[in-house]
């Protein structure tokens, strides 16, 4: 609503009060950080929000330099299940350890940015996000897993 993920830009945004009001009433959920102040436009009262939204640096530069890359944890065992899955199909994925990893907490925070609920594992192929153990799954049973690491250039025929 008052964010685009793929911008991942700062919005200033004037509303009346009362409508302000009521989106806080509701607990619309808004991502990233909120800042308000009033501000007195064509003489009415109004607060101004802006959202400042975090970069998702660190993640968007691993997941560039390769087709298919999972971010897993060594004490997950659905991390394993997917990493084992995608292999058997010739694919050789890069696979960073959470708990490993230098910025591994950093890492995660910005995976549950980008909506991974858990946070691990995170799939991408292609440099698309694509999601968690379900949505591989999902896929696999679909028989649309194997066509997308094709087209990835993941794998050969």
């Amino acid at each position: 609503m008052l964010w685009d993920r793929k911008r991942k830009e700062k919005y200033e945004i004037f509303m009346p009060i009362n409508i302000i009001t009521i989106l806080l009433f509701y607990s619309i959920e808004v991502k990233g950080c909120i800042k308000g102040k009033d501000v007195i436009q064509d003489g009415k009262k109004n607060l101004s929000f802006s959202v400042s939204i975090p970069k998702m640096a660190t993640v968007t530069a691993l997941v560039n330099e390769r087709s298919v890359v999972i971010f897993s944890k060594t004490s997950c065992c659905m991390c394993h299940t997917i990493q084992t899955l995608i292999s058997s199909f010739g694919a050789n994925p890069t696979v960073y350890e959470l708990d490993k990893h230098p910025k591994g907490q950093q890492l995660e925070k910005e995976l549950k940015g980008l909506g991974c609920k858990p946070s691990v594992p995170a799939v991408f192929i292609g440099q698309q996000l694509i999601g968690g153990a379900n949505e591989i799954m999902t896929l696999h049973l679909k028989g649309q897993l194997v066509p997308l690491l094709l087209r990835s250039n993941a794998i050969w025929v």
